[in-house]
């Protein structure tokens, strides 16, 4: 994925032209990249670039939590079997070690706590019907 603010603010022109994009140096002129539409996404060859000052067309940061956003938070043991079988295109081929959970994660791993145990026996005989209010006051009157 590239970012067009980016590039603009490395000293680029980004140009979309029908099925082709182009990456032009304003100071320069000369054509830095381009890449062609395949179905709705623009595919450039990074291989076949010449050297340059380009390191805003390329991956630079190696944070493990912008790395576990981007992969929709997945867990590190995933990131590290992902660098082992070199899956993804652009990981780091560093290991991922064990670091502070984000607040998506530690959202999503969260378990609602149980409800609060009865004191007394509200039922008059085994297995008979037990009215609780579960979830609260709801927001939506019920029919």
């Amino acid at each position: 994925m590239l970012s067009v603010s980016q590039i603009s603010d490395k000293g680029n022109k980004v140009e979309f032209v029908s099925k082709i994009c182009t990456v032009t140096n304003l100071m320069t002129g000369e054509v830095v990249l381009v890449a062609k539409r395949y179905k709705n996404i623009y595919v450039a060859d990074f291989e076949s670039l010449q050297s340059g000052d380009l390191s805003c067309l390329s991956i630079v940061d190696d944070d493990t939590k912008l790395w576990n956003m981007r992969l929709g938070h997945a867990s590190f043991t995933l990131l590290n079997k992902l660098v082992r079988k070199d899956l993804i295109h652009g990981l780091p081929k560093s290991s991922f070690k064990d670091h502070k959970m984000c607040d998506a994660c530690a959202k999503g791993k969260h378990v609602r706590s149980s409800f609060k145990p009865k004191k007394e026996v509200i039922t008059s005989r085994p297995l008979d019907l037990l009215h609780m209010d579960l979830c609260g006051s709801m927001r939506v009157p019920s029919r």
